[in-house]
């Protein structure tokens, strides 16, 4: 039994010494094979290598030439008229007439379209009557203190006559007092020259009596007088407020334009605040446009050229800046632009969708490049010149970009070579075969 046991067990670890033998064997032979394939590989790749290295990459290549380019802050905006206003009557009634239709050109102050006026038409008749009668009660007061100015003449030259007549008769009665007593004159003659004295002084006495009532009638006359005019300033003032009630029956235009809209026919009822009517000025018309915070700068207090176009219309219209408003917008930080542009042939009318380029500088004749041809390492922007059939890395300094055009302020001149297009695969110093096909900027 133990010889048995003891065979069995060496068995066993024969069969385990075989098993890793092969296992050994198989990986050694892997490893092997693994090697020589990527000897291969390398060796593949060190010749295509190689052989790139000595051939020509093709490219798109383009001449430097002069052109101008042009600095445009470009937006859009709606088109506005420059004044529109909605009619609404200030007068509500029914609508009698309408005088203009959509599409009416119209002047300032021109009747438009008339309320039922007559409750205001009688108003104002009364209201007209109560002031001639205040008129003619001021002529009439007139009248009367001119009387009394008369009777005030009047009486005043009877008091100096009476008076006059007075201090003679008094002088003869003293006169004559004096005589008497000395018997040279009869009792007779002084007692007619005191009656005479005595009735000079009644005269006198009623003289002054009329001359006062004269004056005090005056007085009375002038402040009645003054009466009459606030009587009739108050008639006046009432009469006014009355034809304003009259006039608010018609509709007036406010300025030169045209009807844009009607929204009631005659016969219909009118209340206040609800527009009847639409009016536009529309020559010149307005675009109010938005414009990014560090733009609004550029074309503040500048003359600047300004072309509009609509998809409309096959033309480009020019326009100047009306106001910039005081305020950006905390949240878009934009601010407003209002932009004045003629329109004398009515060709944009409101409503319209516009673009709006704002040219803020123009460049001429200055070496330009296409985008496509820079490229911009570390912030700095480079362009590969051909020279000899190589392509050379050159720095640039770049001015204005318009669309695909860019400004070359330093590092080439015109007439020169560069690669527009493939520059992606091009390294310093590669040789370079100029394709055929578009080479334009």
């Amino acid at each position: 039994m133990k010889k048995e046991s003891s065979l069995f067990t060496h068995k066993i670890i024969f069969k385990v010494c075989l098993f890793v033998l092969i296992t050994v064997i198989i990986y050694a032979g892997i490893r092997v094979s693994v090697s020589a394939n990527t000897d291969e590989v390398s060796s593949k790749t060190v010749s295509i290598k190689s052989d790139a290295a000595m051939s020509e990459v093709p490219v798109f290549a383009s001449e430097v030439t002069l052109g101008t380019v042009s600095n445009i802050i470009k937006t859009s905006g709606e088109i506005h008229p420059i004044y529109g206003v909605n009619l609404n009557p200030e007068a509500s009634g029914k609508i009698t007439d309408l005088y203009v239709d959509v599409g009416s050109a119209v002047k300032k102050g021109e009747k438009l379209a008339q309320i039922d006026n007559k409750i205001q038409k009688a108003q104002f008749q009364e209201a007209d009557s109560v002031v001639t009668v205040a008129k003619s009660a001021i002529k009439l007061q007139e009248v009367l203190i001119e009387t009394s100015e008369s009777k005030l003449v009047a009486a005043k030259a009877s008091l100096d006559a009476a008076e006059s007549a007075l201090k003679n008769l008094s002088l003869t009665k003293a006169r004559l007092e004096k005589l008497f007593q000395e018997g040279a004159v009869s009792r007779q003659s002084l007692d007619d020259v005191v009656a005479q004295f005595d009735a000079a002084g009644a005269r006198f006495t009623g003289a002054e009596s009329d001359m006062k009532l004269a004056a005090d009638s005056i007085k009375t006359g002038r402040m009645t007088l003054e009466m009459r005019k606030a009587e009739l300033i108050r008639a006046e003032a009432n009469r006014n407020s009355v034809k304003v009630l009259l006039d608010n029956t018609v509709v007036i235009a406010p300025f030169d334009g045209v009807i844009t809209a009607r929204h009631a026919d005659p016969g219909a009822m009118a209340s206040i605040g609800q527009p009847i009517l639409r009016i536009e000025q529309d020559d010149p018309v307005k675009i109010i446009c938005s414009l990014a915070e560090k733009d609004l700068s550029m074309i503040r207090n500048k003359d600047i050229n300004i072309i509009i176009n609509v998809d409309s219309h096959n033309k480009a219209f020019e326009g100047a800046i009306r106001q910039i408003y005081p305020t950006v917008d905390p949240v878009s930080r934009t601010g407003k632009v209002e932009v004045l542009v003629p329109n004398k042939d009515k060709m944009l009318m409101s409503g319209m969708f516009a673009n709006i380029n704002f040219v803020v500088e123009t460049h001429e004749n200055v070496p330009v490049v296409s985008r496509d041809s820079l490229l911009k390492y570390d912030g700095k922007f480079y362009v590969y010149v051909i020279e000899d059939g190589k392509a050379v890395r050159r720095p640039v300094r770049t001015g204005i970009t318009q669309d695909t055009t860019v400004e070359i302020l330093a590092g080439l001149k015109s007439g020169e070579t560069i690669i527009s297009k493939g520059i992606e695969f091009i390294r310093e110093g590669s040789r370079v075969s100029v394709a055929s096909g578009d080479n334009n900027l």
